[in-house]
């Protein structure tokens, strides 16, 4: 009736319902496929030993903060996983700030309290040492307030750069079981890491990695260990679903208290925009502030070559805004970061940034992840009209990490279509709200990726549903899964023929719609 309807309609409405009918179909297999891949389809409710949560109290006790409730919440649902005898996947996603890394060290303490060993792999050199220098100084903020001490875990940090030295005492100190917790890069990967218990995995910025990459993360251990995802590029809950409805889905949304939200504006490129970019520059920086200026691409030449501007587009790039703030100011305070600079490279223009040295960063997207200067208070996105509204949100998440004000100037042409495309990031700071915006006005594309539009490498192109347009469709299907799971259970041999050959045979479309909870 679905296909006759969609392909012979009578009218508009009837192909509508039609439509939706057959996406509902398609959709409802995808969500029940997901969530027989749950642990909970092998292990129903069995739980091993939980958590140490006492360490996990001691150590909040120490923290010169509270954790929000949604941090709470967060935590409690991670422990709960974490208790599963089959490992578990969860995705842990927020806006920068909202504090996923101390529910992630938290639910480590956790593991290290079962005796249980956690590797944290961050994209970058830059971040896996921001990540370690955090959990000492929880680690030093409990042992100054006479806490049990003995119950803290052993810390060991392997990159790129460690020295050989220092890597073999490193591996020798996992393999026997020294080691608690390991924070390292894609060095964790090697061949010569091995793990005497490894309990859980905590994947920082999932998206930076393959697949493949972080398979051969969990096949270090067996059985293999749970995963923690984190993400800061926050994701609606329908192409959450879609993307990821195998993992159990957290989010983020409370800010913590005292957080100061950065005054955002849109600017069209004119005379009197640069005069007024100029004097928000050095206004920064003679207050003790730094800058970041984000250009879309490197270098003039080189990128019409590849193909990448037009001969007759005028592009600011890294190398010539560089050069033209040279001009403006002392050269010796600015720098420049891209990816066509060696790690080493990078490495030392960051800390220098970072030690205040370099007082303005001309970058490409590079700082996107992993670079945390709380001094940083001012952000200028040359060009804003080719990057996506959750791409920018990201970029200005580099800022507004002290005390400061703090702003972000997004520069575009007086293009109106793309002038109103951006005023939502002047409405709103929540990346929630902006990744919506962001799945209306591009379509699902690779929110978490590198593709700036169109259709996901992930989502099938050839599927009916279609995002945004289904979201509230994608919502439906899973509550159907549910709904049957919670009927039938995990075990697909006692479920009614028509449900098996559905769900055997996604080709099949002719399943009647009262068969299905009324959830359309």
């Amino acid at each position: 009736m679905s296909l006759q309807g969609i392909h012979q309609p009578d009218d508009a409405d009837l192909f509508v319902r039609s439509r939706t009918s057959l996406a509902f179909h398609e959709l409802f297999v995808m969500q029940l496929r997901m969530l027989l891949r749950t642990p909970q389809s092998i292990t129903g409710s069995k739980q091993s030993q939980k958590v140490d949560e006492d360490i996990q109290n001691l150590v909040m006790e120490s923290l010169d903060y509270g954790l929000t409730s949604d941090q709470v919440k967060a935590l409690r649902t991670i422990n709960a996983l974490l208790c599963c005898d089959a490992p578990t996947s969860s995705l842990l996603q927020g806006d920068v700030g909202c504090g996923k890394t101390i529910v992630a060290v938290l639910a480590a303490f956790g593991m290290v309290g079962k005796k249980k060993q956690v590797a944290i792999m961050a994209p970058t050199e830059i971040l896996a040492e921001q990540h370690m220098r955090s959990i000492q100084s929880i680690i030093l903020a409990s042992q100054a307030k006479g806490k049990a001490v003995a119950g803290l875990p052993r810390l060991a940090l392997l990159t790129g750069s460690t020295k050989m030295a220092d890597r073999k005492e490193i591996l020798s100190s996992i393999s026997s079981g020294k080691i608690d917790i390991i924070v390292g890069t894609h060095a964790l990967l090697s061949e010569q890491v091995n793990f005497s218990s490894l309990g859980l995995v905590v994947v920082d910025e999932q998206h930076k990695y393959g697949v493949e990459q972080r398979a051969r993360l969990l096949s270090k251990s067996i059985p293999s260990p749970h995963v923690l995802n984190m993400s800061a590029t926050p994701i609606p809950r329908s192409l959450a679903l879609v993307m990821y409805g195998e993992m159990e889905l957290i989010a983020i949304r409370e800010m913590p208290p005292g957080r100061i939200p950065v005054a955002t504006s849109v600017l069209s490129e004119s005379t009197k925009t640069r005069s007024q970019i100029g004097a928000e520059i050095r206004q920064e920086i003679n207050s003790g502030g730094k800058v970041f200026v984000v250009c879309p691409l490197i270098e003039k030449k080189q990128d019409k070559e590849k193909g990448l501007i037009s001969e007759e587009e005028e592009v600011r790039t890294v190398i010539e805004e560089k050069q033209r703030l040279s001009a403006e100011m002392s050269a010796d305070t600015i720098g420049i970061l891209h990816g066509r600079m060696t790690g080493d490279e990078k490495d030392t223009i960051v800390k220098q940034f970072l030690s205040g040295s370099i007082k303005v960063l001309v970058c490409t997207t590079v700082v996107e992840v992993g670079v945390n200067v709380p001094e940083a208070s001012l952000m200028v996105v040359e060009h804003a009209e080719r990057f996506g509204l959750a791409h920018l949100h990201q970029l200005r998440g580099r800022v507004g990490r002290g005390c400061r004000p703090y702003k972000c100037l997004l520069i575009t042409n007086s293009n109106p279509t793309n002038l109103n495309r951006l005023r939502i990031m002047e409405e709103t700071s929540d990346g929630f709200q902006v990744a919506e915006a962001d799945l209306r006005n591009r379509g699902s594309g690779d929110l978490v990726g590198k593709a700036q539009s169109g259709h996901s490498s992930l989502i099938d192109a050839n599927h009916i549903w279609d995002l945004p347009r289904d979201s509230q469709t994608v919502l439906a299907a899973r509550s159907a899964a549910e709904y049957y799971l919670s009927s039938y259970g995990y075990n697909v041999d006692k479920w009614p023929a028509f449900l098996q050959e559905f769900l055997n045979d996604s080709s099949v479309v002719d399943l009647d719609v009262h068969e299905l909870p009324n959830l359309i």
